[in-house]
């Protein structure tokens, strides 16, 4: 088996390999087994022999050197390919002095934009890749914090408004309870000192409404007032908690307007008529 050392005018063309292969690496993100070769063989300006078949990197050298001794060619240009796609990604021509039988370059002739580079060159762009890949990598991570905390004072700007809100029904109902309760002080006997807002929602019981003993309660003076005592007793009995609140916004609409008193009469007087 042909070893490196059989032809020392090809060692740099050996050396050239691996630096490509370690370019196409870290540029393309490829394997050994995703890379193969092909050789063009030339003499005198002529095309000698080629290899026409998908070579794998790892008989490169066997297969130069072989060539090579059958051929003796005065230049090779060797092509790297994408073994999945066919792809072509770099391509050199080496030429061979064999007065001095040592290896000299000509200038590349690249298919996809790359240039002749050493080592120094080479472990550069590798170097610069890699920054890239990590800049990149913290930019994403960056990027997805950054959504994350959006989404975050989205979220809190939400709470924020429906606590504004509880916190304007809650002053607004107060309001309406100090009007009520200056208007009507009556009222706060049937209510017991219950929320307004839980009696809405039908949630707690209404308190007992304290009752005077039989001996010391008062007859009504007149008819208004047998009427209110009957009203009274109507709501301490008979309705529940949420009923009870109910009359209460009613009592504080009319109280805004006594013209609704006759208006909503009408109104039962005629639906019951029909």
């Amino acid at each position: 088996m042909a070893a490196q050392s059989d032809f020392p005018e090809l060692r740099s063309l050996f050396s050239k390999n691996r630096e490509v292969i370690k370019m196409l690496k870290a540029e393309k993100k490829l394997t050994d087994k995703q890379i193969y070769f092909t050789a063009v063989y030339n003499k005198l300006g002529k095309k000698i022999n080629e290899s026409k078949d998908k070579t794998s990197l790892t008989a490169f050298t066997t297969v130069i050197n072989g060539r090579y001794q059958v051929c003796q060619p005065d230049s090779i240009i060797i092509t790297w390919h994408n073994y999945d796609t066919d792809e072509k990604l770099f391509e050199y021509t080496f030429s061979i002095n064999k007065a001095s039988r040592d290896l000299t370059e000509t200038e590349p002739m690249t298919q996809s934009g790359f240039q002749g580079l050493g080592e120094a060159e080479v472990n550069s762009l590798v170097e610069k890749r890699l920054t890239e890949m990590r800049q990149k990598e913290e930019y994403e991570r960056i990027k997805e914090e950054h959504q994350k905390m959006c989404n975050r004072v989205s979220e809190l700007e939400d709470v924020k408004q429906q606590l504004e809100q509880d916190i304007a029904a809650k002053e607004t109902m107060e309001s309406y309870m100090k009007i009520i309760g200056m208007a009507l002080p009556g009222l706060s006997k049937i209510f017991g000192g219950a929320s307004i807002i839980s009696m809405l929602a039908g949630t707690d019981e209404p308190a007992k409404p304290e009752i005077a003993p039989a001996v010391t309660e008062a007859r009504p003076k007149d008819e208004r007032e047998e009427m209110i005592a009957m009203l009274r007793d109507y709501m301490t009995e008979e309705l529940n908690q949420q009923e009870v609140a109910t009359v209460y916004m009613l009592f504080m609409e009319i109280q805004k307007d006594k013209t609704l008193i006759q208006k909503i009469l009408t109104h039962l007087t005629t639906t019951a008529s029909t």
